[in-house]
Parts: structure tokens; C-alpha cells; sequence
């Protein structure tokens, strides 16, 4: 390229290489654009073409000392997170968020707009000010709701859904839960299951979330201002909410001024809101709110007091935080003396979550003495929270008294401690059930010598409910013994004995043990019991089920190594010997490596036994079975352009199923044989497949069933071309027996990496009794790389005697950034 055009090219690539040299920038940028066709016709339904889009960007840098990330995902029929925008601009001065995005408007006791948004928020920091601006439309719509336990793990199930995913907070008695670990949930149901334990009945579960946006159209906008000083801080917000509904429209306003400072031992914060709600149906309502809070804190004391009251048409925009109507006072105090702690928490509060209305009161107290080397605690609490409707008849009463002391001092030189609680709940819904609970727990820590160490527990919960007619009382005795050398040398037991009213006596015992006597030896063990009550066909049977497993390794030799594993598993009922159910496994596994050949020889042997037993008949049927298994491998490499591999497996497997019910029995048997022999020499490769399966089943009379398949193959490298020639034939030996054999070739093209052309035809041809049957099939593709630019295109067509003729074409375009 020559003239005015060559110039302006090459200025703008000078231009270009300046301003990243001067600027600093360096940008990262990955991801695709996809579009694909498909065209796919049978005889027994019309012909369609569809298109699908697919973009998927990533970008992440810095130019000018400003970081820039963007994640952008389309797709044409995609949903959710398949379609999703984020652009995040930071610097020291600015910050700019686009797309979909998790914002924190503010986070204070009377405004919390916490939502997943899709709009913009950015904001100017400098010289102690703060200016920021939001806008979007929210992804979805702030919900609440709390279950009572049922003595089980849920499902408990959200009312609005689906729920935004990650948007949920669930809480257990005040205690956060986390996801995977104490409870699942599925988004589209909103179906929340716990996984580490049941929910008493007498226990709370409030979940916070946020459902999708399928009925409203909202608007949000914002703006704050905040300006810090040295030892305090200012700021004002507002923010402005638009829904539009079928029946309707409600637009909220709300603004909020804050007032942070703190003055030696003296803290305070202090906040004022107003609120404006405007529906086409109800008209205008006006409200205020107030929260102040003031805190006092020396070395030996710390006093906290605070007070929040909203008026009964106060409603925030964010819908969380603060109800109409609203108050709570709150009073909380420590002092700290020598040897001595006293603490103390009043509070009491009305919050509504739709048209529920909630008072709560809470008090706690306690205090914590310690003289030389004992220490002891006490501590009390005092909860009743009660709930009504919008029209003021109580819906549900829960109260709750807790006493709890400890003490922790030596005995004889060792560590002890004792800990005492007592707890009254009841809850009135239109009953009034009530549950009462003793809890004793003493641990004594034996002793603790370098690595070893031993701890003796002994717990007694004792529990009655005005519904049960009889008490429960569980007595739990636990024993740890623990030494830890290393990793790889250590030993652990715990043995466990628990204690119910009117339930069999539960052991819970397991032993690990890993010892490693030198480098080249590692070995494990595990070991874990438990003798609990199962029920069989209605009957109750004592049960003892046992868990073993054992590992080692040896690498004597640096081209040798040896592994052995085995497993057991047995079930013992009434302590009479006998195991309904059994599972045994081992494995054995050898590995050589010795003058450029590698060698393998792996055994393994699999039982499962399932025996009847009159007294506690099984429900199901149940299967016994034996399998063996031995796998080889050996590849060689003699000469520099040959090289030769060769596998085999063998297995045989025994399986018996039987069933009282109906009296039925079964057998199977099979035997089954695989091995694969392989040689490349240069480009070249050729081998050998083969794989024998023998099946003999055994119902009342004798039925086998025999298939057998075997095949070899040839491939012809001669870049850039690859041929492939298959033949497979195939024994089929049964009520309806066959053969077939099925020829195959491959062609394929590849005169540089990115280009690839391949062309393949098979020919199934089965000869049964009734004539021959022919299906044949053939499929073409190409994949070009044109700078970024990828093409990809599948032609395929296959005919198969009893269903209809198919024929597909695919075309997919991708551009890489």
C-alpha cells in the first residue's frame, strides 16, 4: 500500500503505539462471538433451520492509573446469568459501574438499599468529599419470611420465587447459615433444604431474599454527598423508587441525613429520614423516622445506648431495615474490673414484615469471676416475641428463658470444665405447647504430653414437652485420644456412647491411623462403628454396622511401585452373627517402568452379600454378587519410530437376585473379555481390538446370552493427510440372534493448524434369519481459522431400517477477541 492511505495507516499506528507507551496501558481481552445454524429434516416431521447467538467478552486492564473490567455475556436464547453486562471503571478520584451489578446504596440503620441492580452507579471522591449517583432498574424485589421448625431438614418453601440467586440470608435462631454447608436451596421452586442437621420444632428460620422481577417496572435513581473530617463525618442521600403495576403505579421517595463523630471516650451517630408514598389508589402518605445511638468506652467499661422510632407511614425504598411503625430501645453495658466482668443487654422493639406485626423483648445478663487459675460464668436471658395481624389478633407467642453457667479450673493439675444450662420455650399457636431442657456438660482434658493428647466428655440433655406425655432425657459419654507426629504418622480414636429414653443404646466409634516408617512406605487405616436400631418390614433390629478401610504404598525401587487397598463394610443385626449385608473390596495395583517400557498389572475383586433372614424379612429385592477383574498393560518403545502398547482386561462377575415377596430368584453370570493391541511405526499406526461378553441367566429354567465383538484397524499418516480404515464384527446370541460387521473409513486433511477437513462413511450390514438389513450413515466437517475469525460446519445423514431418514447440516461462526 503506497499514497495518502498508507501514511494515515501508518499514523495511526504511531499514534497508537505513543499513547500506550505514554499512558502505561495494558489491556488483556478474551472471549467469542458465536452464531450457529442448524438445519435438520426427517420423513416424519418438517424441515426446520434455527440460529442461535452466543457472545461472551472479557476485558481487563489500566491506562492512565485507572483499572478497567468488563465482563459481557448475550445469548439469543438464554436467560439468567446467560445474559448478564458488567463494566467496572476504578480510580483513586472516580468509580463507575454499567451493566448488572450488586450495589450497596447505603448502608445504615434507616435507608438499606442493598439489590441486585441493572442500570449505573458512579461516584467522585476528593479532598474529604464524596459525591455519588445510581441508576437502574432493579433485578428484583426485597422479600422476608420465617418458618417454624417441624422436626425435620424442609424442604421450607419460599412464596414468592423464583429467587434471584446468592440473594438469600438465612438465618437459624439468629445464626447465619451458609450455602453447600447447612442448607441447599433451588432457585426456581425456592425450596430450602438443610443438610447438617433437623429443625426442632421449637426453633426459628428467617430468610431474607430477593424474587425476580416478573410483575412490577421499576425505576431507581439516587444521589449522595458525604464530606469526612478528621473525627467525624456528614452525609445526605436520596433516593426515588418507581413501580409500575397492572392495577397501578406507587412511586416512593425517601431522604436521609447522617452525622457521625466521635470525641475521646465518646461516640455518637445520629440519623433522621423522611419518607413519601404516592399510589394512584391510596394517594400520598408522608413519614419520618429517627435513629440515635451513643456509645461510652474506657479500658474498664463500655456503655452503649440507642433508640430508633418510625412513624405508621414511614416506608423506606429499600423495603428492609425499618417498617412503618417502628421502634426499638436498646441498653448495653460492660465493666471490666481485676479478675471480674459483668455485662448487660436490654432490648426491646416492634418490627412488621408485611402484614405481620412483631414485638420483641430481650434481656441478657451475665457475668465471668476469675480468681487464680479457676474461672466461672454466669449468664441469663429473657426473650418473648409475639405476633399479630393487620387487624391486631394475635397469630403466634414465643418465649423463651435460658440459664447457663460454667466453671473452668484444675484438677490434680489438669484442665476441667463443667457447664450448666437450663432453657424454657414455649410457643402459642392457638395451643400452647411448651419444651423444657437441661443440658450438663463436663470435659476433662487427661492429659497433654508433646503430641499426645486425651479428653474425656460426659453430657446429659434432658428435654419435655407439654405435648409429650413423657420426658427425654440422653446421656452422651465421648472419649478422644489423639498424637500427631506428622502428616504422615499419626493416630486419632473417638469412641461415643449415647443414652435415650425409649431408644436402643447408640456406639459411635472410629480409629485413623497413618504410619509412615520410612519415605518409600505410606500406609492408612480407618475404622468406624455404630450400633444403632433399624426397622425391617415393621420390626425394629438391633444393628452394628462396621466401616474398614485400609491403604499402603511401597516404592522400594525409583521404577517400582506397589498399591493395596482394601474395604470393608458389614451390617450385623440382633448381635447374632448375622449379616444381611456385606461388602468387601481390595485392589492391587503394580507398576514397573524399566528401560523405556512401562508395565501395569492391576486385580481387582468386588463381593457384595445380601442374605435373607426370616425373623426381619427384607422389603426389596436385593442382589449378592461377586466380581473379578485383572487389567495388564504394557507399552514399548524398541526403536526410535516404533512403538507397541497392549491391554487387557478380563472380568467375570457373579450377581444373584431374590425377593421373598415373590419368591423369585435369579442368577447371571458373566464373563467378559477386552483387549486392545496397538503399534505405530513412524506415522503409521495399525491394532487390534477385542471384546467378548458371555451373559447365562438363570430364571426357574437356563437362558445365555452370548455377544462377542472383535475389530482391527489401520491408519496411514502421510502429512497432511490421514486415512483410517475400521472393521468391526459383532456375535449376537440370544432368542433373536445376529451378526453384523461394519466397515468404516475416515479421511482427513490438515495442511496446517488451522484448517481441518474430514470426511467419514460407515456401512452397518446385519444378518438375521428374516434377510439382510443395511444402515448406512455418513457425516462430512471443516473448520477453518481466519485470523480470529473460526468456521466450523457438520453435514450428516444416516438411514437405520425402522426410523426415519436424518439428515442435519451445522454451521457455526465464532469471532476470538
Amino acid at each position: 500500500m503506497s499514497g495518502p492511505d498508507a501514511k494515515k495507516e501508518k499514523g495511526l499506528a504511531d499514534w497508537f503505539s505513543a499513547f500506550r507507551k505514554e499512558t502505561d496501558a495494558r489491556f488483556s481481552v478474551s472471549g467469542y462471538k458465536r452464531i450457529d445454524f442448524s438445519y435438520q429434516k426427517s420423513e416424519s416431521g418438517p424441515s426446520e433451520i434455527q440460529r442461535q447467538e452466543f457472545l461472551k467478552l472479557q476485558m481487563s486492564g489500566t491506562v492512565m492509573q485507572t483499572t478497567v473490567n468488563a465482563d459481557i455475556q448475550q445469548s439469543s436464547f438464554g436467560t439468567g446469568d446467560d445474559n448478564k453486562s458488567q463494566i467496572e471503571v476504578l480510580n483513586k478520584h472516580f468509580r463507575v459501574k454499567l451493566g448488572e451489578f450488586r450495589a450497596s446504596f447505603a448502608a445504615h440503620e434507616l435507608m438499606q438499599y442493598t439489590e441486585t441492580l441493572d442500570g449505573a452507579e458512579a461516584s467522585l471522591m476528593g479532598d474529604g468529599h464524596y459525591l455519588g449517583v445510581v441508576i437502574s432498574n432493579p433485578k428484583g424485589h426485597a422479600k422476608k419470611e420465617q418458618f417454624q421448625g417441624n422436626h425435620s431438614q424442609g424442604p421450607f418453601v419460599l412464596q414468592f420465587r423464583p429467587v434471584v440467586p446468592d440473594s438469600e440470608s438465612v438465618l437459624l435462631e439468629g445464626v447465619v447459615q451458609k450455602k453447600g454447608q447447612d442448607y441447599t436451596i433451588d432457585y426456581s421452586s425456592g425450596e430450602i433444604r438443610f443438610v447438617s442437621r433437623l429443625i426442632r420444632s421449637e426453633e426459628r428460620v428467617v430468610v431474607g431474599y430477593e424474587t425476580e422481577n416478573l410483575l412490577y417496572k421499576d425505576q431507581v435513581w439516587g444521589v449522595n454527598y458525604g464530606y469526612t473530617w478528621p473525627d467525624s463525618n456528614f452525609g445526605l442521600y436520596y433516593l426515588h423508587k418507581k413501580e409500575t403495576q397492572n392495577q397501578g403505579f406507587q412511586l416512593l421517595e425517601q431522604g436521609l441525613g447522617v452525622y457521625q463523630w466521635q470525641s475521646g471516650s465518646w461516640s455518637g451517630v445520629h440519623e433522621g429520614s423522611w419518607s413519601n408514598r404516592v399510589e394512584q389508589v391510596l394517594g400520598s402518605h408522608h413519614g419520618w423516622a429517627f435513629f440515635n445511638k451513643g456509645n461510652y468506652q474506657t479500658p474498664s467499661m463500655s456503655v452503649t445506648v440507642e433508640g430508633l422510632t418510625a412513624s405508621d407511614t414511614f416506608v423506606p425504598v429499600s423495603g428492609t431495615g425499618v417498617s412503618p411503625g417502628d421502634y426499638r430501645y436498646a441498653l448495653s453495658g460492660m465493666l471490666r474490673d481485676t479478675g471480674a466482668r459483668y455485662s448487660l443487654l436490654a432490648r426491646q422493639r416492634r418490627q412488621r414484615y408485611g402484614e405481620i406485626q412483631q414485638l420483641e423483648t430481650f434481656l441478657q445478663s451475665g457475668t465471668t469471676q476469675q480468681w487464680q487459675d479457676m474461672e466461672w460464668r454466669l449468664g441469663m436471658t429473657h426473650e418473648l416475641l409475639s405476633e399479630s395481624d393487620a387487624m391486631g389478633a394475635a397469630t403466634q407467642a414465643y418465649q423463651r428463658q435460658t440459664g447457663e453457667t460454667s466453671l473452668l479450673l484444675p484438677i490434680w493439675g489438669l484442665p476441667f470444665s463443667e457447664r450448666i444450662q437450663v432453657e424454657r420455650k414455649s410457643v402459642s399457636v392457638g395451643a400452647s405447647p411448651s419444651f423444657k431442657s437441661l443440658q450438663s456438660q463436663s470435659r476433662l482434658e487427661i492429659g497433654h504430653v508433646d503430641a499426645w493428647q486425651n479428653i474425656a466428655e460426659a453430657t446429659l440433655r434432658w428435654q419435655k414437652s407439654a405435648a409429650a406425655t413423657e420426658s427425654i432425657e440422653e446421656r452422651v459419654f465421648r472419649w478422644t485420644s489423639a498424637y500427631s507426629h506428622s502428616p504422615q504418622n499419626h493416630i486419632q480414636a473417638v469412641a461415643e456412647q449415647r443414652y435415650q429414653t425409649d431408644v436402643f443404646p447408640t456406639t459411635l466409634a472410629n480409629m485413623s491411623v497413618a504410619v509412615s516408617p520410612f519415605s518409600e512406605w505410606q500406609q492408612d487405616l480407618k475404622l468406624s462403628l455404630e450400633n444403632l436400631k433399624e426397622v425391617y418390614n415393621e420390626r425394629e433390629a438391633q444393628v452394628a454396622k462396621w466401616d474398614f478401610v485400609y491403604n499402603t504404598t511401597l516404592r522400594p525401587l525409583s521404577f517400582y511401585e506397589t498399591r493395596y487397598t482394601y474395604k470393608t463394610q458389614l451390617k450385623d443385626v440382633d448381635r447374632s452373627g448375622v449379616y444381611p449385608y456385606a461388602n468387601h473390596e481390595f485392589s492391587w495395583d503394580n507398576r514397573l517402568s524399566a528401560l523405556g517400557a512401562q508395565m501395569s498389572l492391576q486385580r481387582r475383586e468386588r463381593s457384595q452379600e445380601r442374605h435373607r433372614f426370616d425373623q426381619y424379612p427384607l422389603v426389596i429385592p436385593e442382589s449378592s454378587g461377586l466380581t473379578k477383574t485383572t487389567i495388564a498393560r504394557f507399552q514399548n518403545r524398541p526403536f526410535p519410530k516404533v512403538t507397541w502398547s497392549l491391554q487387557g482386561e478380563w472380568e467375570d462377575a457373579r450377581t444373584e437376585t431374590w425377593s421373598i415377596q415373590n419368591s423369585d430368584e435369579q442368577l447371571i453370570r458373566m464373563q467378559r473379555l477386552k483387549s486392545d493391541i496397538a503399534m505405530q511405526i513412524d506415522r503409521h499406526t495399525g491394532g487390534m481390538t477385542v471384546d467378548i461378553e458371555e451373559r447365562v441367566a438363570v430364571v426357574g429354567g437356563s437362558d445365555a446370552l452370548y455377544q462377542g465383538r472383535y475389530g482391527t484397524y489401520f491408519q496411514f499418516n502421510w502429512l497432511p493427510s490421514t486415512l483410517r480404515f475400521d472393521v468391526a464384527f459383532t456375535h449376537y446370541r440370544d432368542s433373536d440372534s445376529y451378526e453384523s460387521y461394519t466397515p468404516s473409513l475416515r479421511y482427513t486433511f490438515r495442511p496446517s493448524s488451522v484448517f481441518d477437513f474430514s470426511v467419514h462413511y460407515s456401512l452397518e450390514r446385519i444378518f438375521r434369519s428374516s434377510g439382510i438389513v443395511d444402515n448406512p450413515s455418513w457425516d462430512m466437517s471443516v473448520k477453518a481459522e481466519l485470523g480470529r475469525f473460526v468456521l466450523s460446519g457438520t453435514v450428516l445423514q444416516s438411514l437405520k431400517v425402522g426410523s426415519p431418514e436424518r439428515f442435519e447440516a451445522y454451521l457455526k461462526m465464532t469471532y476470538l477477541f
